[in-house]
């Protein structure tokens, strides 16, 4: 499966959530090929991107990355939100 797919996918989903609070997603998604259970991945970002928009302030901005460095997939979602301490 796609990495690429999945998070275009859960972008596309909570669009309508991020609207609301006028924030927009900055994203930077390269296509990897990986193997796992695609629902229970969807729905790890989908929860991670969700938090993002939820503790974001209206405006902000919700960057997502998704690289491969030495053969592992890495995923990086930032938010502008004050985070935890």
């Amino acid at each position: 499966m796609q990495l690429y797919d999945i998070l275009e996918e859960t972008i596309w989903q909570l669009t309508p959530n991020a609207e609301e609070k006028q924030m927009q997603f900055i994203k930077t998604i390269e296509r990897i090929e990986l193997i796992g259970d695609r629902n229970r991945l969807k729905q790890v970002f989908l929860n991670i991107v969700q938090n993002a928009i939820k503790y974001s302030h209206k405006n902000g901005k919700v960057y997502i990355e998704a690289t491969k460095k030495e053969g592992q997939a890495v995923i990086k979602v930032k938010d502008e939100g004050i985070g935890h301490i």
